[in-house]
């Protein structure tokens, strides 16, 4: 598997199908609201996408092994200290994505993107769709992609909203 494809698309079926649904507990479910104050308003739109922790990890770990820099593995074993080192070894190589470095807390915190912001952070998970990926971290970018796209395209703020 070479890794290159067309940007945001998936590399088995060129659908998107796969990234909706819910895919368990401590995740960031994805909506679009037409203000920051997204908890009160009526135009908010779930999207029907989530993310988790080893979503990013997968990222942090295929981006890392882009510049041959050792990394964690990415399944569900890994410990919160493993994917935070490869986060922080993740920050160190790319700074010049910091959305996707960030550290994104799974409970009790809620994340509100501009469309500005999503448009940014689509452009940082576009990059890396261009490297081998596997096929956790393709579909997390993607996830993402599809996200920030969809703010962008309907000039609204993307929530992430803790379960």
């Amino acid at each position: 598997m070479n890794g290159k494809k067309a940007v945001g698309e998936d590399i088995n079926t060129g659908s998107q199908e796969d990234i909706f649904g819910k895919t368990g507990n401590g995740t960031l479910d994805f909506s679009l609201a037409s203000t920051p104050d997204w908890e009160n308003d009526p135009n908010e739109e779930v999207l029907n996408v989530d993310i988790h922790d080893m979503d990013f990890n997968a990222i942090h770990v295929d981006a890392l092994r882009s510049k041959n820099i050792a990394a964690f593995p990415t399944d569900f074993s890994v410990s919160n200290w493993e994917s935070q080192k490869n986060r922080s070894l993740f920050v160190e190589a790319f700074p010049e994505c910091p959305l996707l470095g960030a550290d994104y807390q799974m409970y009790g915190q809620d994340y509100v993107f501009d469309p500005e912001t999503a448009a940014r952070f689509k452009e940082e998970c576009e990059r890396f769709q261009l490297i081998e990926l596997s096929p956790e971290a393709d579909l997390a970018l993607r996830k993402l992609i599809y996200g920030c796209t969809e703010a962008s395209k309907k000039n609204m703020y993307l929530i992430w909203a803790c379960d």
